[in-house]
């Protein structure tokens, strides 16, 4: 998959059979909150990374893109976002890739408590095709490193 961020950024081939977990440890969408499991080690993590991959009814494209970019602006306004882009698949016009990067678990449980996160879930089940995957992940120090393998010429 090639994928095209809404600011022009080409990322590099992604490797074929990547799999997306479903979720924390339950399958649900969002960090830990103190009712679900993986809640105790969620408050020592010091970033949040969550990858979402949804597929998008073709009829509904348009309204997609208007309604990811408006909560895009609106997660980048969140002071615990440290970011959130969005990419489109370059040989499926209708398969888009979000990845969010959150300071702390409080940031990401401010995040999904907020009224455009409130709104754009349930706003988001009826542009889709089917149920997103998602790759929650809890990260002890940044989010993002330097790539070894890569040196600029």
């Amino acid at each position: 998959m090639r994928a095209v961020c809404q600011r022009g950024f080409r990322p590099a081939e992604t490797r074929p059979g990547l799999r997306h977990r479903a979720g924390p440890v339950d399958g649900r969408l969002g960090p830990p909150t103190p009712d679900r499991p993986g809640y105790e080690h969620a408050q020592g993590a010091v970033v949040i990374l969550i990858v979402l991959k949804a597929s998008i009814k073709p009829e509904k494209r348009e309204e997609w893109l208007k309604g990811i970019t408006e909560y895009t602006a609106a997660v980048r306004s969140e002071p615990g976002n440290v970011s959130f882009d969005f990419y489109e698949n370059a040989q499926d016009s209708n398969e888009f890739v979000i990845v969010e990067t959150f300071a702390d678990g409080d940031a990401g449980s401010a995040h999904v408590q907020t009224e455009h996160a409130q709104n754009f879930f349930p706003w988001m089940g009826g542009v889709v095709s089917r149920r997103p995957s998602i790759n929650y992940q809890d990260l002890d120090g940044d989010a993002w490193n330097e790539m070894a393998e890569v040196e600029p010429r």
